[in-house]
């Protein structure tokens, strides 16, 4: 069969399966395609509706929010609105102020640029209503209680869209555009809006038409029409329309269904406004679908089928001219080169088709080789001028972001180098970070956090802190910092958190939230090991234990020591005193009992020094401020010197640089002390030339009204002219008990300059020290003082020598408690001698027996006694009935201040330390029980006028006596002067009176001027 037939059956058999197939199938697909088509086509109209409804109802929105904020509407002045709260229509009359017309005005001219708004209004709090026209009937009428209104003030600030209403005084269903008005505090005073009517959205969506036959209609997200072509329809439910896809209609946002009601059925497409909430749908009929779809298809196939028929004649016509006879003579062509091998052989072109081209290939085979050289020549001239066009364009672009690309690179380069200092920062921070969010877990931790706790960083994160490295019993501690820190505290606290392995490690914690836009997005948190630091505080609490315990101990070594060594003093020094009153002894016995005296209370002063010293490096040293006479202080240590200074050929000079105030306020015993100190060191290491003391101030502050204190600055240098101290030394002489090698060869301690260095430093200033050997030394310091009135100072007394008791008055019983015999025994004599009426005891429990059968007035009560001891029998004494009345004064060889406190606290009237002064013991008798004494004569003031002085006086005066006076004078032996002036009384009481004035003043010079007439 030859070729042509072939095709010609092959044709026929497939135009058979093809047109039923095609029939069947194009029916399904056209129907389809047209539904997709008509579907595709009705939401672009229903888009384009929907976009032109939101655009009507955006733009709406914007007027109402311009209204909102125009000045003239915002008026607060709203007292004269139209109020329609009691109205009747009969008798209603509108009364419009000015400034209600001229938001009527402002109203109107809204309402006539929009023509699909029916109506533009507000309502004020005080029921008052102003609307762009004027209503239809003046029914009574709240705005407050209309649904417009009051969704307007559930969502303040924002414009709301209403449901579909119906109005009060016309037939129309309106959807309100509103919202509220508020002043400065945010409250609600009123709101604005306006009404499109469902029969204006009726009139808006008209225009748009689905097909000749079909019609659209509108709904709000309830499933209420709001607008739609039928006017019986409209404001009905589309329930009674769609039956039971109206909730599907409902529920979804688009979509399209075939609907079925009754013979007549129609394809419904729907679409949901993203913005407005409302359902679009359009509805179409379906027997005009299968009308268009079957017509297509018939005329389809009609046309298939004309088209096969003319195919197959066309294509066999065309077959035999175009393909078969061009196929022969290329066949017998290529048998000709084939059996001649003649290339040169050219084949006839008979058309210039496929096969005309495939017969002419060999033929145009060089030529074409040619034009395609040429061509491709001209495309790559053509190639180069495009790329030479292209290359320019680049550059140009290039010029134009260079700058921009610099910025960005710029930008990103800066945002890298903080992000890499973040990271940095945390992943390197030497204490563990951790990041929570505001839900409490973490999101983030570093790796000091890992190393720290032994958490891997997984097992961490999206968790609660409570549930890894809080404690149980920790957790109500962890919530409360939580708090603290999410109120934006910034808190930093120590406390103990767990390991993964379950031990507890010692923290602080630092907390603080991060604060994004004004809101608390999470919160870090710092952990740091403070074992080290427990560890140290720990070490520290017991070495400060320790030093308190050895210091402790040092204070009972000294405490011991100083009762052990001023219980026998006070044995020598007392009976020292009573020796010293027996006027039978010789002068060399006199003298020796000076010496005794005099050894005594140098053994004292070096106690004395070592027990300030002592307290001074336990820090209970306190200062005594007081008011007091400087220069009344001065002139009593001049005198104190001067006559030392004069034994060993020295001038002594004080000197004033005016002015320096008299009444100061400071502790007038440690700066005594100070001056004393320092001046008899001058004295001590200067061999000849003079000593100075030179003393200014400085006022600070002058006082401008009665209550503020007048502050100065006291400046006082000590300056000799000795053997000065080497540069070596003076690093050492401030220390306890060091002395340099000139010092060492002097009576002393080593403790007067750290003593006094302790001492101005606890007054507020400091010692410095100049000093060039062989020239002398200089001692500086200042402190601050305060500046008083002289009439704030109280006279200074000199108690004289007490005789006996004053006649006239009631006996005093005296009872001596002491364990020791030698202590009663000194007591005893000193109180007989003045009358007193005295009892003896060795212990407290032999006190409390005589003082239950004889009740004395005053009791000398030591502490340290065996059986009971003195503590213990005060505070028996004190609670029993009369106990209060009885004067206890304790007498002790304690040095330590707290022994005294302790007795003081425990009842006892007043504490005296061993050895003591005959005249300490009856100075506090007097003070605590009043009693009186007869002394050689009253009280006398300290004046520093010259005593009168009669020389008659000193002519039955024994020249042992005055030779001894002088010798006393000249080595600074006040104790053996006294002795001496006690001998002279026996004398002559006058000569023996004024001595003993110009002795207790320290009027040496006075004194020596006296005994050498």
């Amino acid at each position: 069969m030859k070729l042509k037939h072939k095709l010609l059956l092959l044709y026929v058999l497939c135009g058979l399966v093809i047109l039923p197939v095609l029939g069947y199938f194009l029916t399904g697909e056209l129907k389809k395609g047209h539904l997709a088509t008509i579907e595709s086509g009705i939401v672009k109209q229903l888009e384009n509706l929907d976009f032109s409804l939101t655009t009507l109802v955006e733009d709406v929105k914007h007027g109402i929010r311009a209204l909102a904020e125009n000045e003239g509407v915002q008026s607060r002045d709203d007292g004269n609105f139209t109020k329609f709260l009691d109205s009747d229509e009969d008798q209603f009359e509108y009364h419009i102020g000015d400034t209600e017309q001229q938001i009527i005005d402002i109203f109107q001219l809204y309402r006539a640029t929009h023509p699909h708004i029916s109506s533009v209004y507000m309502g004020r709090e005080n029921g008052s209503f102003v609307r762009s026209h004027k209503r239809h009937r003046p029914s009574r009428y709240d705005p407050r209680t209309r649904p417009w209104y009051t969704l307007a003030k559930d969502y303040p600030g924002t414009v709301m869209i209403t449901a579909p209403y119906r109005a009060v005084t016309t037939p129309d269903v309106n959807i309100g555009v509103v919202t509220a008005l508020m002043d400065d505090e945010s409250s609600i005073y009123g709101v604005v809006g306006a009404d499109i009517t469902l029969a204006g959205l009726t009139g808006y969506i008209s225009g748009y038409r689905i097909g000749a036959e079909g019609h659209m209609f509108l709904t709000d997200d309830s499933g209420n029409i709001l607008a739609c072509g039928d006017e019986s329809l409209r404001f009905m439910h589309l329930k009674n329309l769609i039956h039971d896809h109206a909730q599907t209609v409902i529920s979804r946002q688009s979509g399209s269904f075939m609907l079925k009601s009754g013979p007549d059925a129609h394809y419904v497409v729907y679409i949901t406004s993203p913005k407005l909430g409302w359902k679009i749908v359009a509805m179409s009929p379906v027997k005009r679908i299968d009308r268009q779809v079957n017509t297509a298809v018939w005329e389809t196939l009609l046309i298939v089928c004309a088209g096969l028929a003319v195919f197959c004649a066309i294509t066999l016509l065309g077959l035999h001219w175009y393909i078969i006879k061009p196929m022969n003579v290329l066949r017998d062509g290529i048998v000709t080169v084939t059996r001649t091998g003649d290339f040169e052989h050219r084949l006839p072109v008979f058309n210039n088709d496929e096969i005309g081209n495939l017969t002419s290939l060999y033929n145009d085979m060089m030529q074409s080789i040619r034009v395609s050289e040429q061509a491709l020549k001209e495309s790559k001239q053509a190639l180069e001028m495009h790329r030479q066009h292209l290359e320019e364009v680049i550059r140009e672009r290039t010029a134009d972001l260079k700058w921009v690309n610099i910025e960005l690179k710029q930008a990103l380069e800066a945002n890298q180098i903080s992000e890499h200092r973040y990271r940095s920062l945390f992943e390197n921070a030497p204490e563990a970070i951790v990041l929570i969010d505001e839900n409490d877990r973490v999101i983030r931790v570093n790796a000091e956090f890992v190393h720290m706790f032994g958490y891997p960083a997984e097992e961490v994160l999206n968790r609660s802190l409570d549930d890894t490295i809080i404690p149980q019993y920790h957790r109500e501690e962890g919530a409360g910092l939580k708090r603290r820190i999410v109120e934006g505290e910034k808190t930093v606290t120590e406390t103990v958190r767990k390991r993964k392995d379950g031990t507890l490690i010692p923290v602080s914690v630092t907390g603080t939230s991060i604060v994004i836009n004004g809101r608390i997005t999470g919160v870090y948190a710092i952990y740091r090991d403070i074992t080290d630091i427990k560890n140290a505080e720990e070490r520290l609490r017991q070495a400060k234990e320790s030093a308190e315990a050895a210091n402790r101990a040092k204070s009972i070594f000294l405490a011991n020591m100083s009762h052990e060594i001023r219980t026998p003093m006070n044995a020598i020094l007392g009976y020292t005193q009573l020796m010293q009153q027996d006027e039978t002894l010789s002068s060399d016995q006199i003298q020796n009992l000076a010496i005794i005296s005099r050894s005594g209370d140098h053994l004292l002063n070096l106690i004395n020094d070592v027990l300030e010293m002592s307290k001074i490096e336990a820090g209970r040293v306190v200062l005594h401020p007081k008011a007091f006479d400087l220069h009344a202080l001065l002139n009593d240590i001049k005198r104190m010197v001067t006559v030392r200074s004069r034994s060993r050929g020295l001038m002594l000079e004080i000197l004033f640089t005016e002015p320096i105030p008299r009444y100061i306020v400071a502790d007038e015993g440690k700066l005594k002390q100070v001056l004393i100190n320092l001046l008899g060191n001058a004295v001590k290491f200067t061999e000849k030339g003079k000593v100075e003391l030179q003393v200014d101030a400085v006022r600070q502050s002058q006082p401008e009204t009665a209550n503020q204190t007048d502050n100065w600055v006291l400046n006082v240098a000590v300056q000799d002219s000795g053997s000065g101290i080497a540069p070596a030394d003076l690093k050492l002489i401030f220390q306890s008990f060091e002395q340099t090698d000139t010092g060492r060869n002097k009576e002393g301690t080593g403790l007067g300059l750290a003593i006094s260095r302790e001492y101005v430093n606890l007054m507020g200033g400091d010692i410095q020290v100049e000093s060039t050997p062989g020239l002398g030394s200089t001692f500086r310091f200042s402190i601050p003082v305060e500046s008083i009135q002289g009439d704030e100072i109280s006279a200074r007394t000199v108690s004289p020598r007490v005789l006996g008791l004053a006649p006239g008055q009631p006996a005093c019983r005296v009872l001596v408690v002491d364990d020791n015999p030698t202590n009663r025994d000194i007591l005893i004599r000193m109180l007989s001698r003045v009358g007193f009426e005295l009892q003896e005891a060795a212990d407290g429990q032999e006190c409390l027996e005589t003082y239950a059968t004889w009740h004395p007035h005053v009791i000398l009560m030591d502490i340290r006694m065996p059986v009971m001891d003195g503590v213990e029998a005060t505070k028996r004494i004190k609670a029993s009935e009369g106990g209060v009345r009885t004067v206890v004064i304790a007498v002790s060889a304690s040095a330590l201040e707290e022994q005294r406190v302790s007795v003081l606290e425990y009842g006892a009237d007043a504490f005296i330390r061993k050895p003591f002064k005959e005249n300490e013991i009856l100075t506090e008798i007097h003070r605590l029980t009043g009693v009186r004494y007869r002394t050689e004569n009253q009280d006398i003031k300290i004046d520093t006028e010259p005593v009168p002085f009669d020389t008659t006086d000193m002519m039955n005066l024994p020249i042992e006596l005055i030779d001894g006076m002088r010798r006393s004078i000249t080595a600074g032996l006040h104790d053996e002067l006294m002795s001496m002036i006690d001998r002279v009384e026996q004398e002559n009481q006058r000569a023996a009176h004024m001595f003993r004035q110009l002795a207790d003043e320290y009027r040496y010079e006075e004194l020596l001027r006296l005994l050498s007439v």
